[in-house]
Protein backbone atom coordinates (compact mmCIF):
# COMPACT_ATOMS: atom_id res chain seq x y z
CA UNK A 1 0.00 0.00 0.00
CA UNK A 2 0.89 3.59 -0.72
CA UNK A 3 1.53 5.95 2.78
CA UNK A 4 1.92 4.57 6.03
CA UNK A 5 -1.08 2.71 6.30
CA UNK A 6 0.86 0.54 9.74
CA UNK A 7 -0.49 2.04 12.84
CA UNK A 8 1.48 3.98 15.06
CA UNK A 9 2.64 3.52 18.69
CA UNK A 10 -0.20 4.69 21.52
CA UNK A 11 -0.69 8.07 22.68
CA UNK A 12 -3.43 8.90 25.36
CA UNK A 13 -3.08 12.15 25.35
CA UNK A 14 -6.57 13.93 24.49
CA UNK A 15 -8.39 10.51 24.02
CA UNK A 16 -11.80 12.61 24.53
CA UNK A 17 -10.29 16.29 22.97
CA UNK A 18 -12.12 15.93 19.64
CA UNK A 19 -15.17 17.70 20.92
CA UNK A 20 -13.62 20.14 23.03
CA UNK A 21 -14.56 23.26 20.92
CA UNK A 22 -13.56 25.38 24.32
CA UNK A 23 -10.42 25.60 24.77
CA UNK A 24 -11.07 26.34 28.77
CA UNK A 25 -12.76 23.50 28.91
CA UNK A 26 -10.77 21.29 27.73
CA UNK A 27 -7.46 22.54 29.52
CA UNK A 28 -9.36 22.24 33.08
CA UNK A 29 -10.48 18.12 31.91
CA UNK A 30 -7.05 17.45 30.69
CA UNK A 31 -5.39 18.52 34.11
CA UNK A 32 -7.94 16.38 36.21
CA UNK A 33 -5.99 12.60 34.94
CA UNK A 34 -3.60 14.19 33.36
CA UNK A 35 -3.16 12.66 29.49
CA UNK A 36 -6.30 10.54 28.49
CA UNK A 37 -9.37 11.52 30.28
CA UNK A 38 -11.95 9.50 28.81
CA UNK A 39 -9.75 6.12 28.85
CA UNK A 40 -11.43 3.96 31.32
CA UNK A 41 -9.18 1.65 32.74
CA UNK A 42 -11.38 -1.73 32.68
CA UNK A 43 -8.77 -3.41 34.94
CA UNK A 44 -8.34 -0.25 37.34
CA UNK A 45 -8.75 -2.73 40.09
CA UNK A 46 -5.59 -4.45 39.34
CA UNK A 47 -3.53 -2.05 38.68
CA UNK A 48 -4.53 -0.43 41.72
CA UNK A 49 -3.48 -3.07 43.81
CA UNK A 50 -0.19 -3.54 41.82
CA UNK A 51 0.43 0.26 42.35
CA UNK A 52 -0.21 0.07 46.31
CA UNK A 53 1.88 -3.09 46.62
CA UNK A 54 4.34 -1.87 44.15
CA UNK A 55 4.88 1.25 46.79
CA UNK A 56 4.26 -0.40 50.05
CA UNK A 57 7.44 -2.59 48.88
CA UNK A 58 9.63 0.39 47.62
CA UNK A 59 8.41 2.24 51.22
CA UNK A 60 9.44 -1.35 53.75
CA UNK A 61 13.15 -1.41 51.65
CA UNK A 62 13.73 2.55 52.18
CA UNK A 63 12.33 2.72 55.50
CA UNK A 64 14.50 -0.68 56.57
CA UNK A 65 17.60 0.59 54.95
CA UNK A 66 17.33 3.57 57.04
CA UNK A 67 16.45 1.64 59.72
CA UNK A 68 19.88 -0.36 59.41
CA UNK A 69 21.80 2.90 58.91
CA UNK A 70 20.74 3.78 62.23
CA UNK A 71 21.43 0.62 63.99
CA UNK A 72 24.53 0.60 62.42
CA UNK A 73 25.25 4.39 64.05
CA UNK A 74 23.81 3.42 67.07
CA UNK A 75 27.17 0.64 67.24
CA UNK A 76 29.65 3.57 65.89
CA UNK A 77 28.70 6.00 68.88
CA UNK A 78 29.05 2.96 71.35
CA UNK A 79 32.52 2.19 70.11
CA UNK A 80 33.64 5.67 69.71
CA UNK A 81 32.41 6.44 73.20
CA UNK A 82 34.08 2.95 74.37
CA UNK A 83 37.14 4.65 72.75
CA UNK A 84 37.20 7.77 74.51
CA UNK A 85 37.23 6.05 77.70
CA UNK A 86 39.47 3.70 77.00
CA UNK A 87 41.96 6.12 75.73
CA UNK A 88 41.73 8.76 79.15
CA UNK A 89 43.52 5.34 80.72
CA UNK A 90 46.49 6.15 78.18
CA UNK A 91 46.38 9.81 78.65
CA UNK A 92 48.05 9.43 81.48
CA UNK A 93 50.26 6.70 81.28
CA UNK A 94 51.50 8.16 77.89
CA UNK A 95 52.41 11.60 79.94
CA UNK A 96 54.24 9.62 82.44
CA UNK A 97 56.07 7.38 79.88
CA UNK A 98 56.94 10.23 77.23
CA UNK A 99 60.33 10.16 77.88
CA UNK A 100 60.56 6.95 79.23
CA UNK A 101 62.20 4.29 76.79
CA UNK A 102 60.48 2.20 78.52
CA UNK A 103 57.03 0.93 76.92
CA UNK A 104 56.39 -1.76 78.85
CA UNK A 105 53.15 -0.03 81.01
CA UNK A 106 51.95 1.01 77.63
CA UNK A 107 52.39 -2.09 75.70
CA UNK A 108 50.28 -4.11 78.82
CA UNK A 109 47.69 -1.66 78.43
CA UNK A 110 47.20 -2.37 74.97
CA UNK A 111 46.77 -6.02 75.65
CA UNK A 112 44.38 -5.80 77.97
CA UNK A 113 42.51 -3.73 74.88
CA UNK A 114 42.92 -6.15 72.81
CA UNK A 115 42.16 -8.88 75.41
CA UNK A 116 38.60 -7.48 75.96
CA UNK A 117 37.43 -5.13 72.98
CA UNK A 118 39.46 -3.93 70.62
CA UNK A 119 41.44 -6.75 67.73
CA UNK A 120 44.06 -3.62 67.02
CA UNK A 121 45.73 -0.66 69.47
CA UNK A 122 47.87 1.46 68.08
CA UNK A 123 49.35 4.33 69.70
CA UNK A 124 51.44 7.47 67.37
CA UNK A 125 52.99 10.18 69.19
CA UNK A 126 52.47 13.82 68.44
CA UNK A 127 54.13 13.79 65.60
CA UNK A 128 51.85 10.93 64.22
CA UNK A 129 54.46 8.48 64.00
CA UNK A 130 53.38 4.99 64.97
CA UNK A 131 55.16 4.01 68.60
CA UNK A 132 53.11 0.97 69.68
CA UNK A 133 51.17 -1.69 68.07
CA UNK A 134 49.07 -4.62 69.04
CA UNK A 135 47.18 -6.99 67.34
CA UNK A 136 45.47 -10.40 67.80
CA UNK A 137 46.81 -13.25 66.51
CA UNK A 138 44.05 -13.83 63.83
CA UNK A 139 43.45 -10.61 62.86
CA UNK A 140 46.19 -9.49 61.35
CA UNK A 141 44.53 -10.11 57.83
CA UNK A 142 42.23 -6.68 58.85
CA UNK A 143 45.66 -4.92 59.42
CA UNK A 144 46.82 -5.55 55.85
CA UNK A 145 42.93 -4.83 54.35
CA UNK A 146 43.20 -1.30 56.53
CA UNK A 147 46.56 -0.05 54.83
CA UNK A 148 44.87 -0.42 51.60
CA UNK A 149 42.88 3.15 52.84
CA UNK A 150 44.39 5.78 53.49
CA UNK A 151 45.11 7.16 57.26
CA UNK A 152 43.27 9.89 58.65
CA UNK A 153 43.94 11.86 61.56
CA UNK A 154 41.75 13.83 63.42
CA UNK A 155 42.25 17.64 62.21
CA UNK A 156 40.60 18.40 66.04
CA UNK A 157 40.43 17.24 69.33
CA UNK A 158 37.09 15.45 67.98
CA UNK A 159 37.51 11.60 67.38
CA UNK A 160 37.76 10.51 64.03
CA UNK A 161 36.07 7.18 63.06
CA UNK A 162 35.20 4.94 60.00
CA UNK A 163 33.40 1.75 59.36
CA UNK A 164 34.74 -0.90 57.59
CA UNK A 165 32.94 -4.05 56.15
CA UNK A 166 35.68 -6.99 55.96
CA UNK A 167 34.28 -10.87 55.13
CA UNK A 168 31.11 -10.07 56.26
CA UNK A 169 32.25 -8.82 59.11
CA UNK A 170 31.75 -5.05 60.60
CA UNK A 171 34.87 -3.21 62.21
CA UNK A 172 34.93 0.30 63.12
CA UNK A 173 38.43 2.11 63.14
CA UNK A 174 38.59 4.87 66.02
CA UNK A 175 41.20 7.10 66.05
CA UNK A 176 40.97 9.47 69.57
CA UNK A 177 43.37 12.40 69.96
CA UNK A 178 45.30 12.40 73.57
CA UNK A 179 45.81 16.05 74.85
CA UNK A 180 47.26 17.51 78.11
CA UNK A 181 45.24 19.73 80.70
CA UNK A 182 45.96 22.35 78.13
CA UNK A 183 44.10 21.08 76.01
CA UNK A 184 47.25 20.32 73.93
CA UNK A 185 48.04 16.85 71.45
CA UNK A 186 50.72 14.96 73.21
CA UNK A 187 49.61 12.05 70.83
CA UNK A 188 46.59 9.47 69.18
CA UNK A 189 45.67 6.59 70.18
CA UNK A 190 43.66 3.83 67.39
CA UNK A 191 41.55 1.31 68.09
CA UNK A 192 39.84 -1.32 65.64
CA UNK A 193 36.60 -2.54 67.36
CA UNK A 194 35.09 -6.08 65.48
CA UNK A 195 31.05 -5.87 65.96
CA UNK A 196 30.69 -9.24 67.40
CA UNK A 197 28.49 -11.90 66.30
CA UNK A 198 25.85 -11.34 69.20
CA UNK A 199 25.94 -7.71 68.16
CA UNK A 200 24.87 -8.49 64.60
CA UNK A 201 22.28 -10.57 65.46
CA UNK A 202 20.86 -8.28 67.84
CA UNK A 203 20.92 -5.66 64.39
CA UNK A 204 19.29 -7.88 62.20
CA UNK A 205 16.32 -8.86 64.85
CA UNK A 206 15.94 -5.46 65.09
CA UNK A 207 16.13 -4.52 61.68
CA UNK A 208 13.87 -7.49 60.70
CA UNK A 209 11.08 -6.32 63.58
CA UNK A 210 11.50 -2.88 62.23
CA UNK A 211 10.54 -3.71 58.62
CA UNK A 212 8.13 -6.33 59.44
CA UNK A 213 6.19 -3.68 61.73
CA UNK A 214 6.99 -0.73 58.69
CA UNK A 215 5.25 -3.60 55.87
CA UNK A 216 1.70 -3.88 58.21
CA UNK A 217 1.66 -0.39 58.49
CA UNK A 218 2.05 0.54 54.92
CA UNK A 219 -0.29 -2.35 54.09
CA UNK A 220 -2.74 -1.69 56.50
CA UNK A 221 -2.76 2.06 55.46
CA UNK A 222 -2.84 0.71 51.43
CA UNK A 223 -5.78 -1.46 52.97
CA UNK A 224 -8.00 1.55 54.44
CA UNK A 225 -6.85 3.79 50.82
CA UNK A 226 -8.30 1.10 48.71
CA UNK A 227 -11.67 2.13 48.41
CA UNK A 228 -10.88 5.39 49.24
CA UNK A 229 -9.26 5.74 45.99
CA UNK A 230 -11.88 3.48 44.39
CA UNK A 231 -14.44 5.41 44.96
CA UNK A 232 -12.64 8.91 43.97
CA UNK A 233 -11.77 7.18 40.81
CA UNK A 234 -15.50 6.14 40.13
CA UNK A 235 -16.83 9.53 40.72
CA UNK A 236 -14.23 11.06 38.57
CA UNK A 237 -15.24 8.64 35.90
CA UNK A 238 -18.81 9.55 36.25
CA UNK A 239 -17.75 13.41 36.29
CA UNK A 240 -15.43 13.33 33.02
CA UNK A 241 -18.43 11.07 31.01
CA UNK A 242 -20.65 13.95 32.14
CA UNK A 243 -18.10 16.23 30.69
CA UNK A 244 -17.86 14.34 27.48
CA UNK A 245 -21.55 13.75 26.87
CA UNK A 246 -21.55 17.57 27.55
CA UNK A 247 -18.88 17.99 24.70
CA UNK A 248 -21.11 15.92 22.37
CA UNK A 249 -23.59 17.63 22.35
CA UNK A 250 -21.84 20.98 21.90
CA UNK A 251 -20.07 19.26 18.90
CA UNK A 252 -24.05 18.43 17.41
CA UNK A 253 -24.74 21.88 18.16
CA UNK A 254 -21.89 22.88 16.17
CA UNK A 255 -21.83 20.88 13.58
CA UNK A 256 -25.31 21.29 12.54
CA UNK A 257 -24.92 24.80 12.25
CA UNK A 258 -22.03 24.25 9.67
CA UNK A 259 -24.16 22.10 7.75
CA UNK A 260 -27.32 23.67 7.78
CA UNK A 261 -25.43 26.83 6.58
CA UNK A 262 -24.15 24.53 3.39
CA UNK A 263 -26.18 21.91 2.42
CA UNK A 264 -29.44 22.29 4.99
CA UNK A 265 -29.01 18.85 6.47
CA UNK A 266 -26.17 17.45 9.19
CA UNK A 267 -26.41 13.77 8.34
CA UNK A 268 -23.19 14.16 5.96
CA UNK A 269 -20.57 15.09 8.67
CA UNK A 270 -21.89 11.66 10.28
CA UNK A 271 -21.93 9.79 7.21
CA UNK A 272 -18.89 10.46 6.03
CA UNK A 273 -16.98 10.10 9.68
CA UNK A 274 -18.81 6.34 9.81
CA UNK A 275 -17.37 5.88 5.72
CA UNK A 276 -14.12 6.89 6.90
CA UNK A 277 -13.74 5.12 9.74
CA UNK A 278 -15.06 1.93 8.22
CA UNK A 279 -12.63 1.92 5.56
CA UNK A 280 -9.57 2.92 8.26
CA UNK A 281 -11.08 -0.59 10.38
CA UNK A 282 -10.46 -2.20 7.13
CA UNK A 283 -6.74 -1.19 6.36
CA UNK A 284 -6.24 -1.72 10.06
CA UNK A 285 -4.89 2.00 10.85
CA UNK A 286 -4.05 2.34 15.14
CA UNK A 287 -6.94 3.44 17.87
CA UNK A 288 -4.73 7.10 17.67
CA UNK A 289 -5.09 7.22 13.63
CA UNK A 290 -8.72 6.38 13.97
CA UNK A 291 -9.80 8.83 16.96
CA UNK A 292 -7.97 11.29 14.97
CA UNK A 293 -10.49 10.59 11.83
CA UNK A 294 -13.19 11.19 13.49
CA UNK A 295 -11.92 14.63 14.65
CA UNK A 296 -11.11 15.85 11.09
CA UNK A 297 -14.06 13.97 9.75
CA UNK A 298 -16.59 15.64 11.59
CA UNK A 299 -15.14 19.09 11.62
CA UNK A 300 -13.90 18.77 8.00
CA UNK A 301 -15.92 22.38 6.73
CA UNK A 302 -16.07 23.94 10.16
CA UNK A 303 -14.05 26.84 7.97
CA UNK A 304 -17.04 27.32 6.16
CA UNK A 305 -18.33 29.78 9.26
CA UNK A 306 -15.83 32.11 7.88
CA UNK A 307 -17.75 31.97 4.56
CA UNK A 308 -20.28 34.57 3.18
CA UNK A 309 -23.44 33.84 2.70
CA UNK A 310 -23.75 35.41 -0.75
CA UNK A 311 -20.60 33.06 -1.56
CA UNK A 312 -21.45 29.83 0.04
CA UNK A 313 -25.39 29.84 -0.70
CA UNK A 314 -25.09 31.25 -4.16
CA UNK A 315 -27.10 28.69 -6.25
CA UNK A 316 -25.84 29.17 -9.01
CA UNK A 317 -21.89 28.55 -10.52
CA UNK A 318 -19.22 30.66 -8.56
CA UNK A 319 -17.08 32.71 -10.19
CA UNK A 320 -13.53 32.51 -10.31
CA UNK A 321 -12.43 35.08 -7.79
CA UNK A 322 -15.63 33.71 -5.91
CA UNK A 323 -14.12 30.17 -6.09
CA UNK A 324 -10.74 31.43 -4.98
CA UNK A 325 -12.69 32.70 -1.70
CA UNK A 326 -14.43 29.47 -0.96
CA UNK A 327 -11.29 28.00 -1.11
CA UNK A 328 -10.52 29.97 1.66
CA UNK A 329 -12.69 28.01 4.31
CA UNK A 330 -9.57 25.61 4.74
CA UNK A 331 -7.21 27.62 6.12
CA UNK A 332 -10.21 29.24 8.00
CA UNK A 333 -10.87 25.98 9.40
CA UNK A 334 -7.08 25.15 10.43
CA UNK A 335 -7.17 28.34 11.97
CA UNK A 336 -9.71 27.50 14.41
CA UNK A 337 -8.97 24.00 15.27
CA UNK A 338 -4.46 24.63 15.57
CA UNK A 339 -5.15 27.18 18.70
CA UNK A 340 -6.38 23.88 20.26
CA UNK A 341 -3.68 21.26 21.49
CA UNK A 342 -6.54 18.37 21.81
CA UNK A 343 -7.95 19.26 18.31
CA UNK A 344 -4.49 20.42 16.40
CA UNK A 345 -4.52 16.68 15.01
CA UNK A 346 -7.48 17.05 13.13
CA UNK A 347 -5.73 19.58 11.20
CA UNK A 348 -4.29 16.92 8.53
CA UNK A 349 -8.14 16.66 7.22
CA UNK A 350 -8.91 20.32 7.88
CA UNK A 351 -6.18 20.89 5.51
CA UNK A 352 -5.84 18.52 3.03
CA UNK A 353 -9.29 17.44 2.60
CA UNK A 354 -9.66 19.07 -1.02
CA UNK A 355 -5.81 17.88 -2.20
CA UNK A 356 -6.40 15.06 -4.91
CA UNK A 357 -4.08 12.02 -5.92
CA UNK A 358 -2.71 13.69 -8.62
CA UNK A 359 -2.00 16.67 -7.57
CA UNK A 360 -4.79 18.98 -9.00
CA UNK A 361 -6.45 19.89 -5.15
CA UNK A 362 -5.78 23.06 -3.41
CA UNK A 363 -4.45 24.25 -0.91
CA UNK A 364 -1.50 22.89 -1.07
CA UNK A 365 -1.25 20.71 -4.52
CA UNK A 366 -0.09 17.70 -2.75
CA UNK A 367 -0.04 14.05 -4.21
CA UNK A 368 0.67 10.64 -3.68
CA UNK A 369 1.82 10.13 -0.61
CA UNK A 370 2.55 13.65 0.03
CA UNK A 371 -0.96 13.80 1.05
CA UNK A 372 -1.45 12.20 5.00
CA UNK A 373 -3.34 8.86 4.74
CA UNK A 374 -6.19 10.16 7.03
CA UNK A 375 -6.80 12.89 4.03
CA UNK A 376 -6.56 10.64 1.15
CA UNK A 377 -9.10 8.25 3.59
CA UNK A 378 -11.67 11.20 3.90
CA UNK A 379 -11.22 11.75 0.48
CA UNK A 380 -13.13 8.53 -0.43
CA UNK A 381 -15.28 9.11 2.42
CA UNK A 382 -16.65 12.37 1.41
CA UNK A 383 -17.13 12.02 -2.48
CA UNK A 384 -19.05 8.42 -1.85
CA UNK A 385 -21.55 10.61 0.27
CA UNK A 386 -21.45 13.32 -1.70
CA UNK A 387 -22.72 11.63 -4.77
CA UNK A 388 -24.45 8.72 -3.28
CA UNK A 389 -26.99 11.40 -1.09
CA UNK A 390 -29.52 13.26 -1.88
CA UNK A 391 -28.60 16.71 -1.86
CA UNK A 392 -30.73 19.91 -2.56
CA UNK A 393 -29.06 20.39 -6.08
CA UNK A 394 -29.20 16.94 -7.01
CA UNK A 395 -30.76 13.25 -6.13
CA UNK A 396 -29.20 10.59 -5.20
CA UNK A 397 -26.52 8.59 -7.39
CA UNK A 398 -27.39 4.54 -7.26
CA UNK A 399 -24.87 2.73 -5.91
CA UNK A 400 -23.57 1.28 -9.05
CA UNK A 401 -23.40 4.88 -10.74
CA UNK A 402 -21.65 6.32 -7.74
CA UNK A 403 -18.88 3.37 -7.90
CA UNK A 404 -18.30 4.05 -11.74
CA UNK A 405 -17.58 7.20 -11.24
CA UNK A 406 -15.34 7.02 -8.62
CA UNK A 407 -13.54 4.46 -10.16
CA UNK A 408 -12.90 7.38 -13.35
CA UNK A 409 -11.22 9.06 -10.39
CA UNK A 410 -9.42 6.58 -8.96
CA UNK A 411 -5.26 7.17 -9.30
CA UNK A 412 -6.26 11.05 -10.05
CA UNK A 413 -8.88 12.31 -7.28
CA UNK A 414 -7.96 9.15 -4.94
CA UNK A 415 -5.24 6.59 -3.54
CA UNK A 416 -6.05 3.61 -5.99
CA UNK A 417 -4.95 0.97 -3.57
CA UNK A 418 -7.33 2.48 -0.35
CA UNK A 419 -9.80 2.87 -3.17
CA UNK A 420 -9.88 -0.69 -3.60
CA UNK A 421 -10.05 -1.32 -0.51
CA UNK A 422 -12.72 0.56 -0.04
CA UNK A 423 -14.99 -0.90 -2.49
CA UNK A 424 -14.62 -3.98 -0.93
CA UNK A 425 -17.25 -2.58 2.01
CA UNK A 426 -18.55 0.48 0.18
CA UNK A 427 -21.95 -2.08 -0.88
CA UNK A 428 -22.64 -2.80 2.53
CA UNK A 429 -22.12 0.87 3.96
CA UNK A 430 -24.55 1.93 1.41
CA UNK A 431 -27.35 -0.22 1.96
CA UNK A 432 -26.76 0.45 5.93
CA UNK A 433 -26.31 4.15 5.72
CA UNK A 434 -26.59 6.09 2.29
CA UNK A 435 -30.26 6.09 3.14
CA UNK A 436 -31.00 5.44 6.28
CA UNK A 437 -32.80 7.74 9.04
CA UNK A 438 -31.04 9.79 11.58
CA UNK A 439 -31.49 7.07 14.19
CA UNK A 440 -29.97 4.56 12.64
CA UNK A 441 -27.07 6.92 11.44
CA UNK A 442 -26.85 8.40 15.03
CA UNK A 443 -27.05 4.75 16.60
CA UNK A 444 -23.78 3.55 14.63
CA UNK A 445 -22.28 7.13 15.10
CA UNK A 446 -22.22 6.66 19.05
CA UNK A 447 -21.17 2.77 18.79
CA UNK A 448 -17.63 4.43 17.22
CA UNK A 449 -17.70 7.04 19.63
CA UNK A 450 -18.07 4.50 22.20
CA UNK A 451 -15.95 2.46 20.90
CA UNK A 452 -12.82 4.43 20.25
CA UNK A 453 -13.49 7.40 23.01
CA UNK A 454 -14.81 5.27 26.12
CA UNK A 455 -13.65 1.52 25.77
CA UNK A 456 -10.01 1.92 25.09
CA UNK A 457 -7.82 0.62 27.73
Amino acid sequence: MNGPIAGFGKNELGEFYFYGMSVRVCLNIHYLRGGGVFTIQKNIHQKLIQRLVIGSILLSIIIGTAVYVIELEKIDHYVVDLANRESEQFQNLYRMNMNNKNQEELKQKSDELIANHFIIVELYNQNKEKILESIRRDKYFVETELKKYTHKFPLTEQSLYERFNIDNTIYLQVLVPIENDYQQVLGYFEGVYQVDQKTMSQIKERIVWSLVQTIMVIFLTAIMLYPVILALNKDLIQYSKELLNAQIDLLDVMGSTIAKRDTDTNEHNYRVTIYAVHLAEKIILSSDQIKSLIKGSFLHDIGKIGITDEILLKPGKLTDEEYETMKTHVQHGVDIVENSRWLNDAKDIIHYHHEKYDGSGYLKGLKHNEIPVLARIFAIADVFDALSSKRPYKKPFSFEKTIQLMEKNSGSHFDPELFHHFKGIAESLHKRFSQADHQVIQEEFKRIIKTYFYNQS
